[in-house]
């Protein structure tokens, strides 16, 4: 696509945008986490299963993620996205109606759980991702920030809707009310998407020569390094998603300010993740990955110093990052070795970032020494700064036209 055309590129492919941000809202690791404070506490006050046999279960589903995301990218690769999505859409309620019509026995529950996370993992953003890489180029970072950003959507009214539905109607409705969901969202998604691809012009684009042999990106020790580096930005920042709250409190601020701050942080997510991919559209997507986690180096900064007014500014910083980290990913991995091995290269990348974005608070808070979380921000501010440095250095590769 030249870039006389890129003005129309969203507006041609509009259906396939709007259909694969449908998808990503109900996919499988966003609807199981929003939901899961509110089911957690009803299926433990009900039924007596302890939250830490609970969120046993939820790292459970985090170890299928990591160990069958690359072959889910393999089979993207190989056999193409959108009927690997419409499997899972469907799988998806089925098993979100079996986890809330079957007998409260706990190992069929982990069953469920387990298998909802396996068949399910098409609806879930390299799937999704990989619709866009093929069918966007010169918009392709604002349509993957428009993508993975609407999440932030489900974050902020999930939990307040199902904690009301939970509490008049009990934690069945509130599983079939997640079977609703992902019938609202996912089946007009599907529909879009495969309405949408019949139209998608199939022509020549630009991208980097580089690891076009079946899995020759493992040969190539770049893919190590930026792997390496996303993770270390991931074990960074996501943990203070979680942490924000007490992390403030200890710099002298009341719970009410606190919480508000958090609030802030969601925001910071949802505008890291649009900003960061329009960025990428307009500017080289490693520049903008130095920046933000540069950015974030630097809020880590403000939240060391006993001023409670420079920390909302640090957890706003802190946040921006880990909203961008899913559109900068994807977009570098397709740049740097090409759509035909971007599935596996997306998948590997993901499943290692699900599994570090689970580590990332037991290491904060292993890190925090009785409370003080300055050791933990000195630490990650310093890798967070060379994550920073090292993207600088990142080659920029050179492109040829090939055909699609």
């Amino acid at each position: 696509m030249s870039p006389t055309h890129a003005p129309n590129e969203v507006r041609q492919h509009w259906r396939i945008l709007l259909g694969c941000t449908l998808v990503t809202m109900i996919s499988t690791i966003a609807l199981n986490f929003y939901s899961s404070a509110s089911v957690f506490a009803a299926l433990s006050a009900e039924l007596g299963w302890s939250l830490e046999d609970l969120s046993f279960t939820y790292f459970l589903n985090s170890v299928v993620v990591v160990l069958f995301m690359p072959l889910l990218g393999r089979m993207l690769d190989a056999r193409g996205a959108i009927g690997i999505i419409t499997i899972s859409v469907l799988a998806e309620a089925v098993k979100f109606t079996l986890l809330g019509t079957l007998p409260a026995q706990f190992h069929l529950y982990v069953a469920m759980q387990l298998s909802l996370t396996l068949f399910g993992l098409g609806t879930n953003s390299p799937s999704t991702a990989r619709v866009i890489i093929q069918h966007f180029t010169q918009h392709r970072g604002l349509a993957l920030g428009i993508t993975v950003g609407t999440l932030g959507l489900m974050a902020m009214g999930l939990p307040l809707m199902l904690h009301q539905i939970i509490a008049t109607h009990g934690w069945r409705s509130g599983y079939l009310t997640l079977t609703g969901i992902v019938l609202l969202l996912g089946l007009p998604g599907l529909y879009l998407i495969r309405s949408g691809s019949t139209r998608a012009v199939r022509t020549a684009t630009a991208y980097p020569c580089v690891a076009q042999a079946e899995l020759g990106f493992l040969r190539w020790p770049l893919f190590w390094v930026l792997l390496i580096l996303f993770l270390i930005t991931i074990v960074c920042t996501s943990g203070y998603v979680v942490l924000m709250l007490s992390l403030l409190k200890t710099r002298g601020i009341d719970g009410a300010h606190a919480a508000a701050m958090q609030a802030l942080v969601g925001a910071a997510v949802l505008v890291g993740r649009l900003s960061s991919g329009a960025l990428m559209d307009r500017f080289a997507s490693t520049r903008v990955a130095s920046s933000i986690f540069g950015l974030s180096a630097i809020g880590c900064l403000l939240l060391t110093m006993d001023n409670p007014a420079l920390a909302p500014v640090g957890a706003f910083l802190i946040g921006l990052t880990v909203g961008a980290e899913l559109d900068i990913v994807a977009y570098v991995m397709a740049y740097y070795f090409g759509r035909q091995n971007f599935g596996r290269t997306y998948g590997l990348s993901y499943g290692a970032m699900i599994l570090c974005s689970g580590i990332s608070p037991t290491l904060i808070t292993g890190l925090s020494r009785s409370g003080d979380y300055t050791p933990a921000l000195h630490a990650c501010m310093t890798a967070l700064g060379l994550a920073a440095v090292t993207f600088l250095l990142m080659p920029h590769m050179p492109h040829q036209s090939v055909q699609n």
